[in-house]
């Protein structure tokens, strides 16, 4: 019989994360999976709904609809992050979200005019930003180097729920009207509830939720726009990262129309005449669901078996920049043939990568100091991401109104090729900006003990340069505290590659008298014997 102990081995192994971790990796997947699968399912429906109602030409207005929605839940999100806590605020906004959803289902028995600003309503001003919470949530549990590892497995909850949703879709689709699929959404969403009362419950002091006094301050929707844009100017990393969330956020736009107006023409040519609403729409969310289980199960094999591998080894910069890669692959088979296959193919290419990205560009929060991500997030996520989308529909509204037939496809495909092009080169822009953004943290006086730490951890990740100069800088340093020093040493000597006992023993060896004086004490206990005893020699010689 095989021993608990031997199957969380075994577990911990196969999903690339260590035993102490495992309970909160299990914890926040559970918070996000129910947030992700009433969102697959609701927005599937809200697609369905319009295109089959009113035609595939209304959809860029929905996504116009829904970014405008989140800008101004940016208005009153700002200020309830600033004096409220994480979790109280995820519960007040799962509650208020199912109200309203509920709500909408009610009104769509009398007329469908109402039910879709107030389903943009419920999805775009209360759950876009719920997901921003929850990925602050999510943030607290971990650090930098950890983050590498587990960010791909809690993300993977995502992928998960979209291969279930997708799966329920797909197989009730012919029997249960696309409407009656909202209740479900409500149920998905308020099971988040108990979820994260599980997580506070058996997390205990692994989270904290303090309020600073600069926090409780009031903040306007403006203020974190003024704020973020000044931020962004004096952390170059930050300012490039900007133009990353609005080119691949305008990506994501063009490319979510082209995939459903695809998948429509291809469900339209699919039916028998004479077509009725109705029909269409069961066809519609059936077709969907089922492209759902196939974007859900490559995703996830990239999560769970590639994901926190592929960051590791390439870094956080280096896993951002599959994204556009890919995309514009993906882009040039569009082009050269749109069909049902190509649409399904590149969807499927966009989706595996965004899984990547997703854990880079979380992992790559830890940058900023600790007291101004939550509002950094909220200025990316709740201004620039709905703004790219925005700026993203508008582009098919102009061109749907200039060009019909042909010509609208080559200048779509030809908007989403620049798109990938210009966020491949502003990624490849941001590798140094990144170094030289963790340097800063470690060395500010201003920042916190724990904003550098993390700084440490950031600079010990794949794709930086010059990293054992900038730790032999900070070791010799008299400004940084030694509780920063210790976590250095203790870094470099639990490494798995040699260099590291090597490095460390060059840094005692130096001439420099200060750093090999100020290094011995905290490093005697970390290396080999034989090496000790060789350092020991040669210090007593100086």
């Amino acid at each position: 019989m095989v021993s608990k102990r031997a199957k969380e081995t075994f577990l911990t192994r196969f999903l690339n994360v260590k035993s102490n971790e495992l309970s909160r990796v299990c914890a926040c997947f559970f918070v996000k999976f129910f947030y992700r699968f009433g969102f697959v399912v609701g927005w599937t429906v809200i697609i369905a709904l319009l295109v089959s109602n009113y035609g595939i030409k209304y959809l860029p207005f929905l996504f116009m609809a829904n970014g405008l929605f989140i800008l101004a839940s940016g208005t009153v999100y700002t200020r309830l992050v600033s004096r409220f806590k994480n979790s109280h605020l995820i519960i007040w906004t799962v509650l208020t979200a199912s109200v309203v959803i509920l709500l909408a289902t009610l009104l769509m028995k009398n007329s469908n005019v109402f039910i879709f600003p107030v389903l943009i309503f419920a999805e775009s001003f209360f759950l876009y930003q719920l997901n921003i919470l929850i990925a602050a949530f999510v943030e607290r549990f971990f650090t930098p180097l950890s983050s590498q590892r587990t960010f791909p497995v809690i993300e993977s909850a995502d992928t998960v729920a979209i291969l279930l949703a997708g799966i329920v879709l797909a197989t009730l689709s012919e029997i249960v009207e696309p409407h009656n699929f909202l209740y479900l959404w409500i149920f998905s969403i308020l099971m988040i509830v108990p979820a994260l009362s599980l997580a506070n419950r058996y997390l205990g002091g692994g989270y904290s939720e303090e309020i600073s006094e600069a926090q409780k301050k009031k903040s306007t929707f403006i203020d974190i726009l003024v704020k973020g844009i000044g931020r962004s100017r004096k952390t170059p990393f930050l300012a490039t990262l900007v133009f990353i969330v609005l080119f691949q956020w305008l990506f994501f736009s063009l490319m979510e129309f082209q995939y459903t107006k695809s998948i429509s023409a291809s469900v339209m040519s699919d039916m028998d005449l004479p077509q009725t609403v109705s029909s269409y729409e069961h066809a519609l969310v059936h077709a969907l669901g089922s492209l759902q289980i196939l974007f859900g199960g490559s995703a996830l094999f990239i999560q769970v078996f590639a994901g926190s591998r592929i960051i590791a080894s390439l870094g956080v910069v280096s896993s951002i920049l599959l994204y556009p890669m890919v995309a514009f692959l993906s882009v040039l088979g569009l082009t050269l043939n749109f069909s049902y296959l190509t649409g399904v193919f590149a969807k499927n290419n966009t989706e595996m990568t965004n899984a990547i990205f997703k854990n880079a560009y979380h992992s790559a929060f830890y940058i900023l100091p600790d007291k101004s991500r939550e509002l950094s997030r909220e200025f990316l996520d709740g201004f620039v991401r709905p703004f790219s989308a925005i700026i993203g529909m508008s582009i098919i509204v102009v061109l749907q109104f200039l060009f019909k037939g042909e010509m609208l496809l080559l200048t779509t495909n030809a908007a989403l090729a620049i798109t990938a092009v210009f966020m491949m080169g502003y990624v490849l822009r941001s590798r140094k900006q990144y170094t030289r953004s963790a340097v800063a943290l470690l060395f500010d006086e201003n920042s916190s003990v724990h904003d550098k730490e993390d700084a440490v951890e950031i600079l010990m990740q794949k794709g930086h340069s010059g990293v054992f100069a900038i730790f032999s800088k900070a070791l010799s340093s008299d400004l940084l505290p030694e509780k920063v020093k210790t976590k250095i040493i203790d870094i470099l000597a639990n490494l798995d590659y040699n260099s590291s006992c090597e490095y460390l023993a060059h840094l005692l060896l130096c001439d420099d008298k200060v750093v090999s004086k100020k290094v011995f004490p905290l490093i005697e206990n970390k290396i080999p014997k034989n090496i000790l005893r060789h350092i020991k020699t040669s210090l007593n010689k100086k």
